[in-house]
């Protein structure tokens, strides 16, 4: 219904959210970029190169088609197929090469698995301590950001955290 009231085509509409998604897997690709290393580097790489080329086909289709043009950016779309081809294929090679020197020097047999897997830096950890307040939380987190140093931080508040230090969990005495 508020479709019709601003007249918006819903091809448009949903180029629209296509890009806005291309832009999504975009900033996450070159934000983790520089903090990655191997497999993920090459992984992270196909995915910014890819969707930068869709992004700049559909922002182009876009544009031509609030113009009243009927184009179609066939090119682009052939260049995201060879990018993202030639991109894979890295991928799958330094995979290979890291397979091969694992097996070829025992050495490096330990560093395999980092190496294709998720980094350590982007597990999510969880960190509870029943019965802290908000001081005894602020404690915690004085002594172990400096260690783990995250990016983000979540603190869920419950109405009970801000009872006096060392108080304890809260009775159901209402």
């Amino acid at each position: 219904m508020a479709l019709r009231a601003w007249n918006i085509p819903r091809d448009a509409l949903a180029r629209c959210v296509l890009i806005l998604a291309y832009l999504a897997v975009l900033s996450n690709a070159e934000y983790f970029l520089p903090r990655t290393s191997g497999i993920m580097t090459f992984i992270l790489a196909t995915a910014l190169v890819v969707t930068f080329i869709l992004t700049v086909r559909g922002a182009g289709e876009l544009i031509a088609s609030i113009l009243g043009w009927k184009i179609r950016l066939y090119p682009l779309t052939l260049m995201t197929l060879v990018a993202g081809s030639v991109m894979t294929s890295l991928v799958v090679i330094k995979v290979f090469l890291q397979l091969v020197s694992a097996f070829e020097n025992p050495a490096t047999k330990d560093s395999l698995l980092p190496a294709l897997a998720m980094l350590r830096e982007w597990e999510r950890r969880l960190v509870q301590v029943a019965g802290a307040q908000s001081n005894d939380i602020y404690t915690i987190l004085q002594r172990k950001l400096l260690t783990l140093r995250p990016d983000l931080v979540f603190y869920g508040v419950y109405l009970n955290d801000f009872l006096p230090s060392g108080a304890g969990k809260y009775g159901n005495n209402w």
